[in-house]
């Protein structure tokens, strides 16, 4: 397997790209996708458009800060390998929070189909943002309900922003705690 840049030794093949790149090459090739996500998605402009959880950029607002999500154009197997070249240690289990979610059933089902046809999963996500980031840019509210119309409140336990009386990471941090 040879690198497609240099045409040295490949240590990652990128099915989706029909691609193989060396060490090197490949984390270039990370940092340009999340470059190139940061660009297309406004992610370092503080006049942009808000858009929905399911984008790549979360809008501050109603006690919730600013959120960015700069590796979207890097797979999950992509990301893995780029910290592995880079000695960033990360997690490898899934989270304990989501037992039971039906999000895990559906992550199967498209890496099933993803095996099969590679780079359906990102293409799949890139004309979702296409076709719906107009559809779901919307003016924030600015009284005490988030980007879906729930009702912000405030924690019990810490104050912070939450639709519950105790924040999900505040019942975790209680559950790990008691024990």
């Amino acid at each position: 397997m040879k690198c497609r840049v240099c045409r040295g030794h490949a240590i990652i093949d990128v099915r989706r790209h029909n691609a193989n790149f060396c060490s090197h090459h490949f984390v270039r090739y990370c940092h340009q996708q999340v470059e190139k996500a940061i660009g297309e998605h406004a992610m370092c402009r503080p006049d942009e458009r808000l858009l929905r959880r399911q984008l790549p950029v979360l809008p501050e607002g109603n006690r919730f800060p600013r959120k960015i999500k700069p590796l979207i154009r890097l797979a999950e197997r992509e990301t893995a390998a780029y910290c592995v070249l880079r000695g960033i240690d990360y997690q490898l289990d899934e989270c304990p929070m989501a037992a039971g979610n039906k999000h895990s059933v559906y992550k199967k089902a498209l890496n099933e189909i993803e095996l099969e046809s590679p780079g359906v999963k990102t293409a799949f996500y890139f004309e979702f943002l296409r076709r719906m980031a107009p559809l779901l840019e919307a003016e924030v509210d600015t009284g005490d309900h988030d980007a879906h119309g729930d009702v912000i409140g405030r924690c019990r336990s810490c104050d912070g922003p939450t639709d519950n009386e105790v924040r999900a990471l505040c019942r975790l941090v209680d559950r790990v705690t008691v024990r």
